[in-house]
């Protein structure tokens, strides 16, 4: 029986706490991943075409990756087992393929009192493996039988019920106080553990001795007995917290000795993608040696299966104990872990040729048995190379990952980085031991392709040569992921193959040809800046909305269709799509989508019902219409190129290249848009650039179908007109379904009696929908209809947003995009181009403000996600934006970014952009202590560096007061940072001549003109030099969390913000102007939130008020009055993040 090992595990375990084990000189500290003495060079031959064949063989030892391995006991439920004889400096580093130390202790140890957690007995022996890139495995138990209670005292005290068996407690665990204190433990544990690397996996361990999942021991004594429910009651639980981690119960849920493949419990567990740990292997002899083989069939193809065998002693001891059969529990299980069950040292001593046997199986196992290469490739053009992967593991690669090849040079430098995102290497099939599965994958590459236009031919700087040319497996991005059985590596895991010779272009094009990145579509048309500068002043705008998937987009107004553009959001509009000749039109948004659904109205009559989406997968924005009465909808189309009407149902448009997005900023791709419809609808040219199309009673489709070139347009439409609308509005609503889902449950998080809940409610909803329609696949969201742009600052909301909404995947994209950027120029401006590289909207001052939003922006996701390895990844970014900062400081300040907010409203005058400016120095600070605190936590920079930083931050931080607070007020800028005669006398930004934004130079009174102001001799009086109080800037710490400013300071500040409210009745910039930023509200109401103030919930309802009909809030408002870009997500989602916690914090 397996339950032999009930009965033996109690005394074998507290017998083996007196066993005097040596830990070997010669074992301990070897190092880890040393090159294989038996790594064997790559067989290279010749091949008659030209090209180079490489075999590969593997050199057959340990190899550390992550999700696999070797697992050692630091506790084994005892503090003793076995992980005490142990030298602090000591990670079992000698023994191959050792990699996750796994902890499993009583839930009493770490919390003995309610609340107050002993973190250091877990977190001690965690960090020496994670230091030495290894991972941790816990395990929190409820119930033991070598002490008095592994649940703690306190939970019993409270009243949860619980069963005495022979000296020790059992809880109920159907126990509503039991489970109550579980979930909160639960709740606590992930906020610490969950989505980190570092943890490989966690036991749902508070059900059943030792955490096992079984009452084997104690039903039969106490006479209670628990089911199924009860376990999934326990996984729902953790699967509630733990969003991210790997889940795994023990076989033992579904009865220690009970055979078979499916199981009720199991079969839950799989669906909540729980996996199994089976922790009986070789406790009995044959052929008992396990018993749920078949059980883990069901999970390895998707899940990681974790094995541990008996400890060690008692299965010898047993007669228990087969290499043979624990290397066939491997095969059998496919297991990715194997936990062994005894002091490390002496279990290698004994077992090392079976330990040797299994690494080459456990796990996956990524082999690349050839591949061919040119000798010769040449800049610009085409290549192939081939190479032939295989899994000689048991089990899949489930990190996934993609083939990468590398040019490096003789100094090691990075020449080309070429990545095949074609092939996934998680698909790899498994492989039997002796029958390796393999595929051939042909990758297409081209190093430093050319890019020709109107304009010129750009390309990167490559220097011809010979390289050698090195294999790796990993990120898209090339960062390597996975160790390979193979020697000669770099260090960085990636492994040299061969040489390969870089030929230059076959033409060569000469390098003063190129334009300089920052430079490219940098001037902006003088006609269209200002239009956009007025358009801050305009009237009140028509309200939009936005349907988007983050490839194709429509801004519609009403039934109107105001824009469509893409594939692709940096992309131009063309279309219009303008109902005609109705009374009135009633449109309102399905909840939890972006489909929206329009009726209209003429003479108090239905005339039509339009049920408007974007399809999920393609750029088709369909319109399905039930027409009960004619009419017609009118197709504008702008400055058209070519134009080809298909009898009377379709429009077939082209654009070439360098049709404008936004100012000047020229798309440098064709474009094709195809306007087609089905069903009782008739197409007919009024004008050469407008159609007309009618629509009789009956059911109709309107397409407007989109394409980076004909092909995508011409398969998009095909696509359309095959599927069906009904077709494209399922699968539309499952996307939006699941999307609405992510999010935070409010219902719950908001209670009842908080004031217009359902308004809130509704808000939320949204706002979750302005902020994904006009994210882009590649992670930024656009700033309103008019910019096809992704702004840092207005992202940093947005993140926000997206945060307190739990959103997180949609907060690191955002993170992503600038990560991708930067990679690739190594900085980053005040707006980028979205799926374009190489076009930047760059303002004065470009390093300042935005990089400070950044820095916080990545650590605001880093806190409510705990994705460290994220944060270390994009790391370089962080560095750059701290140093570009440090660079523009002076007397302790930084100066304005030109696209400030308060200075692109008008309200702040652009001739102080080079003061002192309060928000950008806070910024720096706060940023400063994050970026430090972090890098100094994971040993990132060296002591005398962050030491350095700091003093300076210290310096800054000390000058704040004196250079920004004047008797108690918070001023936004400083003169005395800089006088005129010491600002840059040329600078890329506004002309003060009112030329647009160019290249200029500073005259004699500051102010900054452009070639043609100058030469015209334009002269211009003395800038003004003076202070500017905005009441609502002292509301920026409170929203950053800043404690540089003292809380007497706040709170004058506050009060005169509060007093200027209850005269004027509103919210407003500054004093004695009308104007109020739409994101203020937001920032007025989370400081009064945080400081209980009474008045939020009127400037709640006022923000309720002001939320326009689509539910948006927008860029400004005049007197209350919507002005410049609506439909905005920046100030959305600042206002949103204030109204969530203003309501989830009622009344606590």
């Amino acid at each position: 029986m397996k339950s032999d090992r009930r009965t033996f595990i109690k005394k074998w375990s507290i017998a083996s706490l007196g066993l005097a084990t040596a830990i070997r000189s010669d074992l301990h500290g070897m190092p880890l991943n040393s090159s294989p003495t038996s790594a064997i060079e790559p067989e290279i031959e010749p091949l008659p075409s030209g090209q180079l064949h490489a075999r590969l063989t593997d050199h057959g030892e340990a190899l550390i990756n992550p999700g696999m391995g070797w697992v050692t006991y630091y506790y084994s439920n005892l503090y003793q087992n076995y992980g005490s004889k142990l030298e602090p400096s000591d990670t079992v580093r000698y023994f191959p393929g050792m990699n996750t130390v796994f902890l499993r202790i009583p839930w009493a140890f770490v919390e003995p009192e309610e609340g107050q957690y002993v973190w250091e007995i877990l977190d001690t022996p965690a960090q020496r493996w994670i230091e030495q890139g290894g991972q941790v495995g816990i395990c929190i138990t409820a119930t033991e039988n070598w002490m008095g209670s592994g649940t703690p005292k306190w939970i019993y005290d409270a009243g949860a019920k619980s069963y005495e068996v022979d000296g020790y407690l059992e809880p109920d665990y159907d126990d509503p106080i039991f489970l109550e204190k579980v979930e909160n433990f639960v709740r606590v544990l992930a906020a610490r553990y969950d989505n980190n690397p570092n943890v490989a996996y966690l036991f749902v361990g508070h059900y059943g001795m030792w955490g096992e999942g079984h009452t084997v021991l104690t039903t039969p004594k106490h006479g209670k007995s628990w089911g199924v429910e009860t376990q999934k009651r326990m996984i729902d639980l953790y699967r509630r917290h733990f969003k991210h981690t790997t889940l795994c119960i023990s076989d033992d849920y579904a009865g220690h000795d009970q055979r078979g493949e499916r199981f009720p419990i199991t079969d839950y567990a799989f669906s909540q993608g729980v996996t199994i740990h089976d922790d009986s292997i070789l406790v009995q002899p044959p052929p008992n040696s396990w018993f749920h083989s078949e059980m883990a069939q069901l999970f390895w193809p998707t899940l990681p299966v974790v094995l541990e065998h008996e400890h060690y002693g008692g299965s010898v001891e047993r007669g228990a104990w087969d290499n043979d059969l624990l290397m066939k529990a491997v095969e059998d299980y496919h297991a990715s872990f194997l936990s062994i069950h005894w002091w490390p040292d002496r279990f290698y001593e004994a077992n090392k040729e079976i330990i040797r046997r299994i690494n080459r199986r456990i796990g996956y196992r990524l082999q690349v048995p050839e591949i061919t290469w040119p000798r010769t490739v040449r800049k610009g053009e085409k290549f192939t190379i081939k190479s032939r992967w295989a899994n000689a593991g048991v089990a899949p690669c489930y990190g996934g990952g993609y083939p990468c090849f590398t040019l490096k040079d003789e100094k090691g430098g990075i020449v080309s980085v070429l990545t095949d995102s074609s092939c996934n290497l998680k698909e790899l099939p498994v492989s039997e031991a002796d029958n390796l599965k393999s595929r051939e994958i042909t990758s297409t590459f081209t190093i430093a392709p050319a890019h020709r236009d109107h304009k010129g031919t750009f390309f990167r700087t490559c220097k011809p040569g010979t390289y050698d040319l090195y294999l790796s497996a990993g990120k898209l991005d090339g960062t390597p992921i996975y160790e390979l059985p193979y020697g000669n590596h770099d260090g960085h895991r990636r492994y040299k193959i061969g040489r390969i010779v870089l030929l230059d272009y076959a033409s060569r094009m000469k390098a003063d040809s190129q334009i300089p990145v920052e430079c490219r579509h940098r001037l902006l048309s003088i006609v269209t800046m200002c239009l956009c500068m007025l358009s801050v002043y305009a009237g009140r705008p028509a309200q939009l909305h936005c349907l988007g998937n983050g490839n194709y987009c429509v801004f519609g107004q009403g039934a109107d269709i105001e824009s469509i553009f893409g594939p692709g959001y940096s992309s131009p509009s063309y279309i219009r799509l303008i109902v005609q000749d109705m009374d009135s039109t009633s449109s309102s948004r399905i909840p939890g989508t972006a489909i929206w659904e329009h009726t209209l109205y003429k003479g108090g009559e239905i005339v039509a019902r339009f049920k408007d989406f974007i399809d999920s997968k393609s750029a088709i924005y369909t319109r399905m219409v039930e027409c009960l009465k004619p009419f017609a909808i009118n197709i504008h189309i702008e400055e058209s190129d070519r134009i080809t009407l298909h009898h009377t149902s379709s429009l077939l448009l082209y654009k070439g290249r360098g049709l404008p997005f936004y100012g000047d900023y020229n798309h440098p791709y064709e474009q094709f848009q195809n306007i087609c419809s089905t069903g009782n609808s008739e197409l007919n040219q009024v004008e050469p650039d407008l159609f007309s199309l009618s629509f009789k009673p009956g059911k109709s489709e309107l397409y407007c179908i989109g394409g980076a070139s004909f092909q995508e347009c011409d398969e998009n439409s095909r696509l359309a007109l095959t599927a069906t609308a009904p077709f494209l509005l399922e699968r539309t609503k499952k996307y939006w379904e699941n999307y609405t889902n992510r999010r935070k449950a409010f219902e719950k998080l908001i209670p009842e009696s908080f004031p217009m809940r359902r308004k809130v409610l509704d808000q939320i909803d949204n706002v979750a929908i302005i902020l994904k329609t006009q994210q882009a696949t590649q992670g930024a969201v656009i700033a309103g209809h008019r910019y096809h742009l992704g702004y840092v600052r207005d992202q940093y909301g947005v993140s926000r947003g997206f945060l307190a909404m739990g959103y997180f995947e949609e907060a690191r994209k955002i993170l992503q995009f600038y990560w991708d950027i930067w990679q690739h120029f190594g900085y980053i401006r005040n707006a980028q181009a979205i799926g374009i590289p190489g076009i930047f909207h760059q303002h004065e001052n470009d390093e300042v403000e935005i990089t400070g939003y950044l820095i916080i922006q990545a650590f605001d996701y880093l806190n409510n996600t705990n994705d460290v390895a994220f944060t270390r990844e994009i790391l370089p970014m962080l560095e750059w934006a701290w140093q570009a900062q440090k660079r523009h400081l002076v007397k302790g300040m930084l100066p304005f970014n030109g696209d400030e907010t308060y200075v692109a409203g008008g309200i702040l005058p652009r001739s102080a952009l080079n003061d002192g400016s309060a928000e950008a120095t806070l910024l720096f600070i706060e940023s400063g202590k994050k970026l430090l605190s972090f890098v100094e936590k994971y040993g990132l920079w060296n002591s005398s560096t962050i030491l350095s930083d700091r003093r300076l931050l210290h310096q800054t931080e000390r000058a704040y007061l004196q250079n920004f607070v004047s008797g108690r007020q918070i001023m936004a800028n400083n003169p005395l940072r800089m006088d005129i005669e010491s600002m840059p006398e040329y600078r890329h930004g506004f002309c003060a001549g009112s030329h647009g934004v160019l290249e200029t130079r500073k005259d004699s009174g500051g102010n900054y003109l452009c070639p043609k102001c100058i030469a015209e001799g334009l002269t211009l009086p003395v800038i003004e030099r003076k202070s500017y109080f905005l009441p609502s800037l002292a509301l920026t710490p409170l929203y950053l969390g800043s404690t540089v400013i003292p809380r007497k300071i706040l709170d004058h500040n506050l009060a005169l913000i509060i007093d200027n409210y209850k005269r004027k009745g509103e919210v407003s910039s500054r004093e004695g102007s009308a104007i109020t930023i739409g994101y203020e509200y937001g920032f007025f109401l989370y400081a009064l939130s945080r400081y209980k103030e009474p008045l939020a919930a009127r400037i709640l309802a006022d923000m309720l008020s002001i939320v326009d009909e689509t539910g948006a809030w927008v860029e400004y408002y005049n007197n209350g009055v919507p002005m410049g870009c609506n439909y905005r997500p920046w100030e959305s989602a600042i206002n949103i993040e204030a109204i969530i916690s203003y309501a989830t914090s009622y009344n606590k």
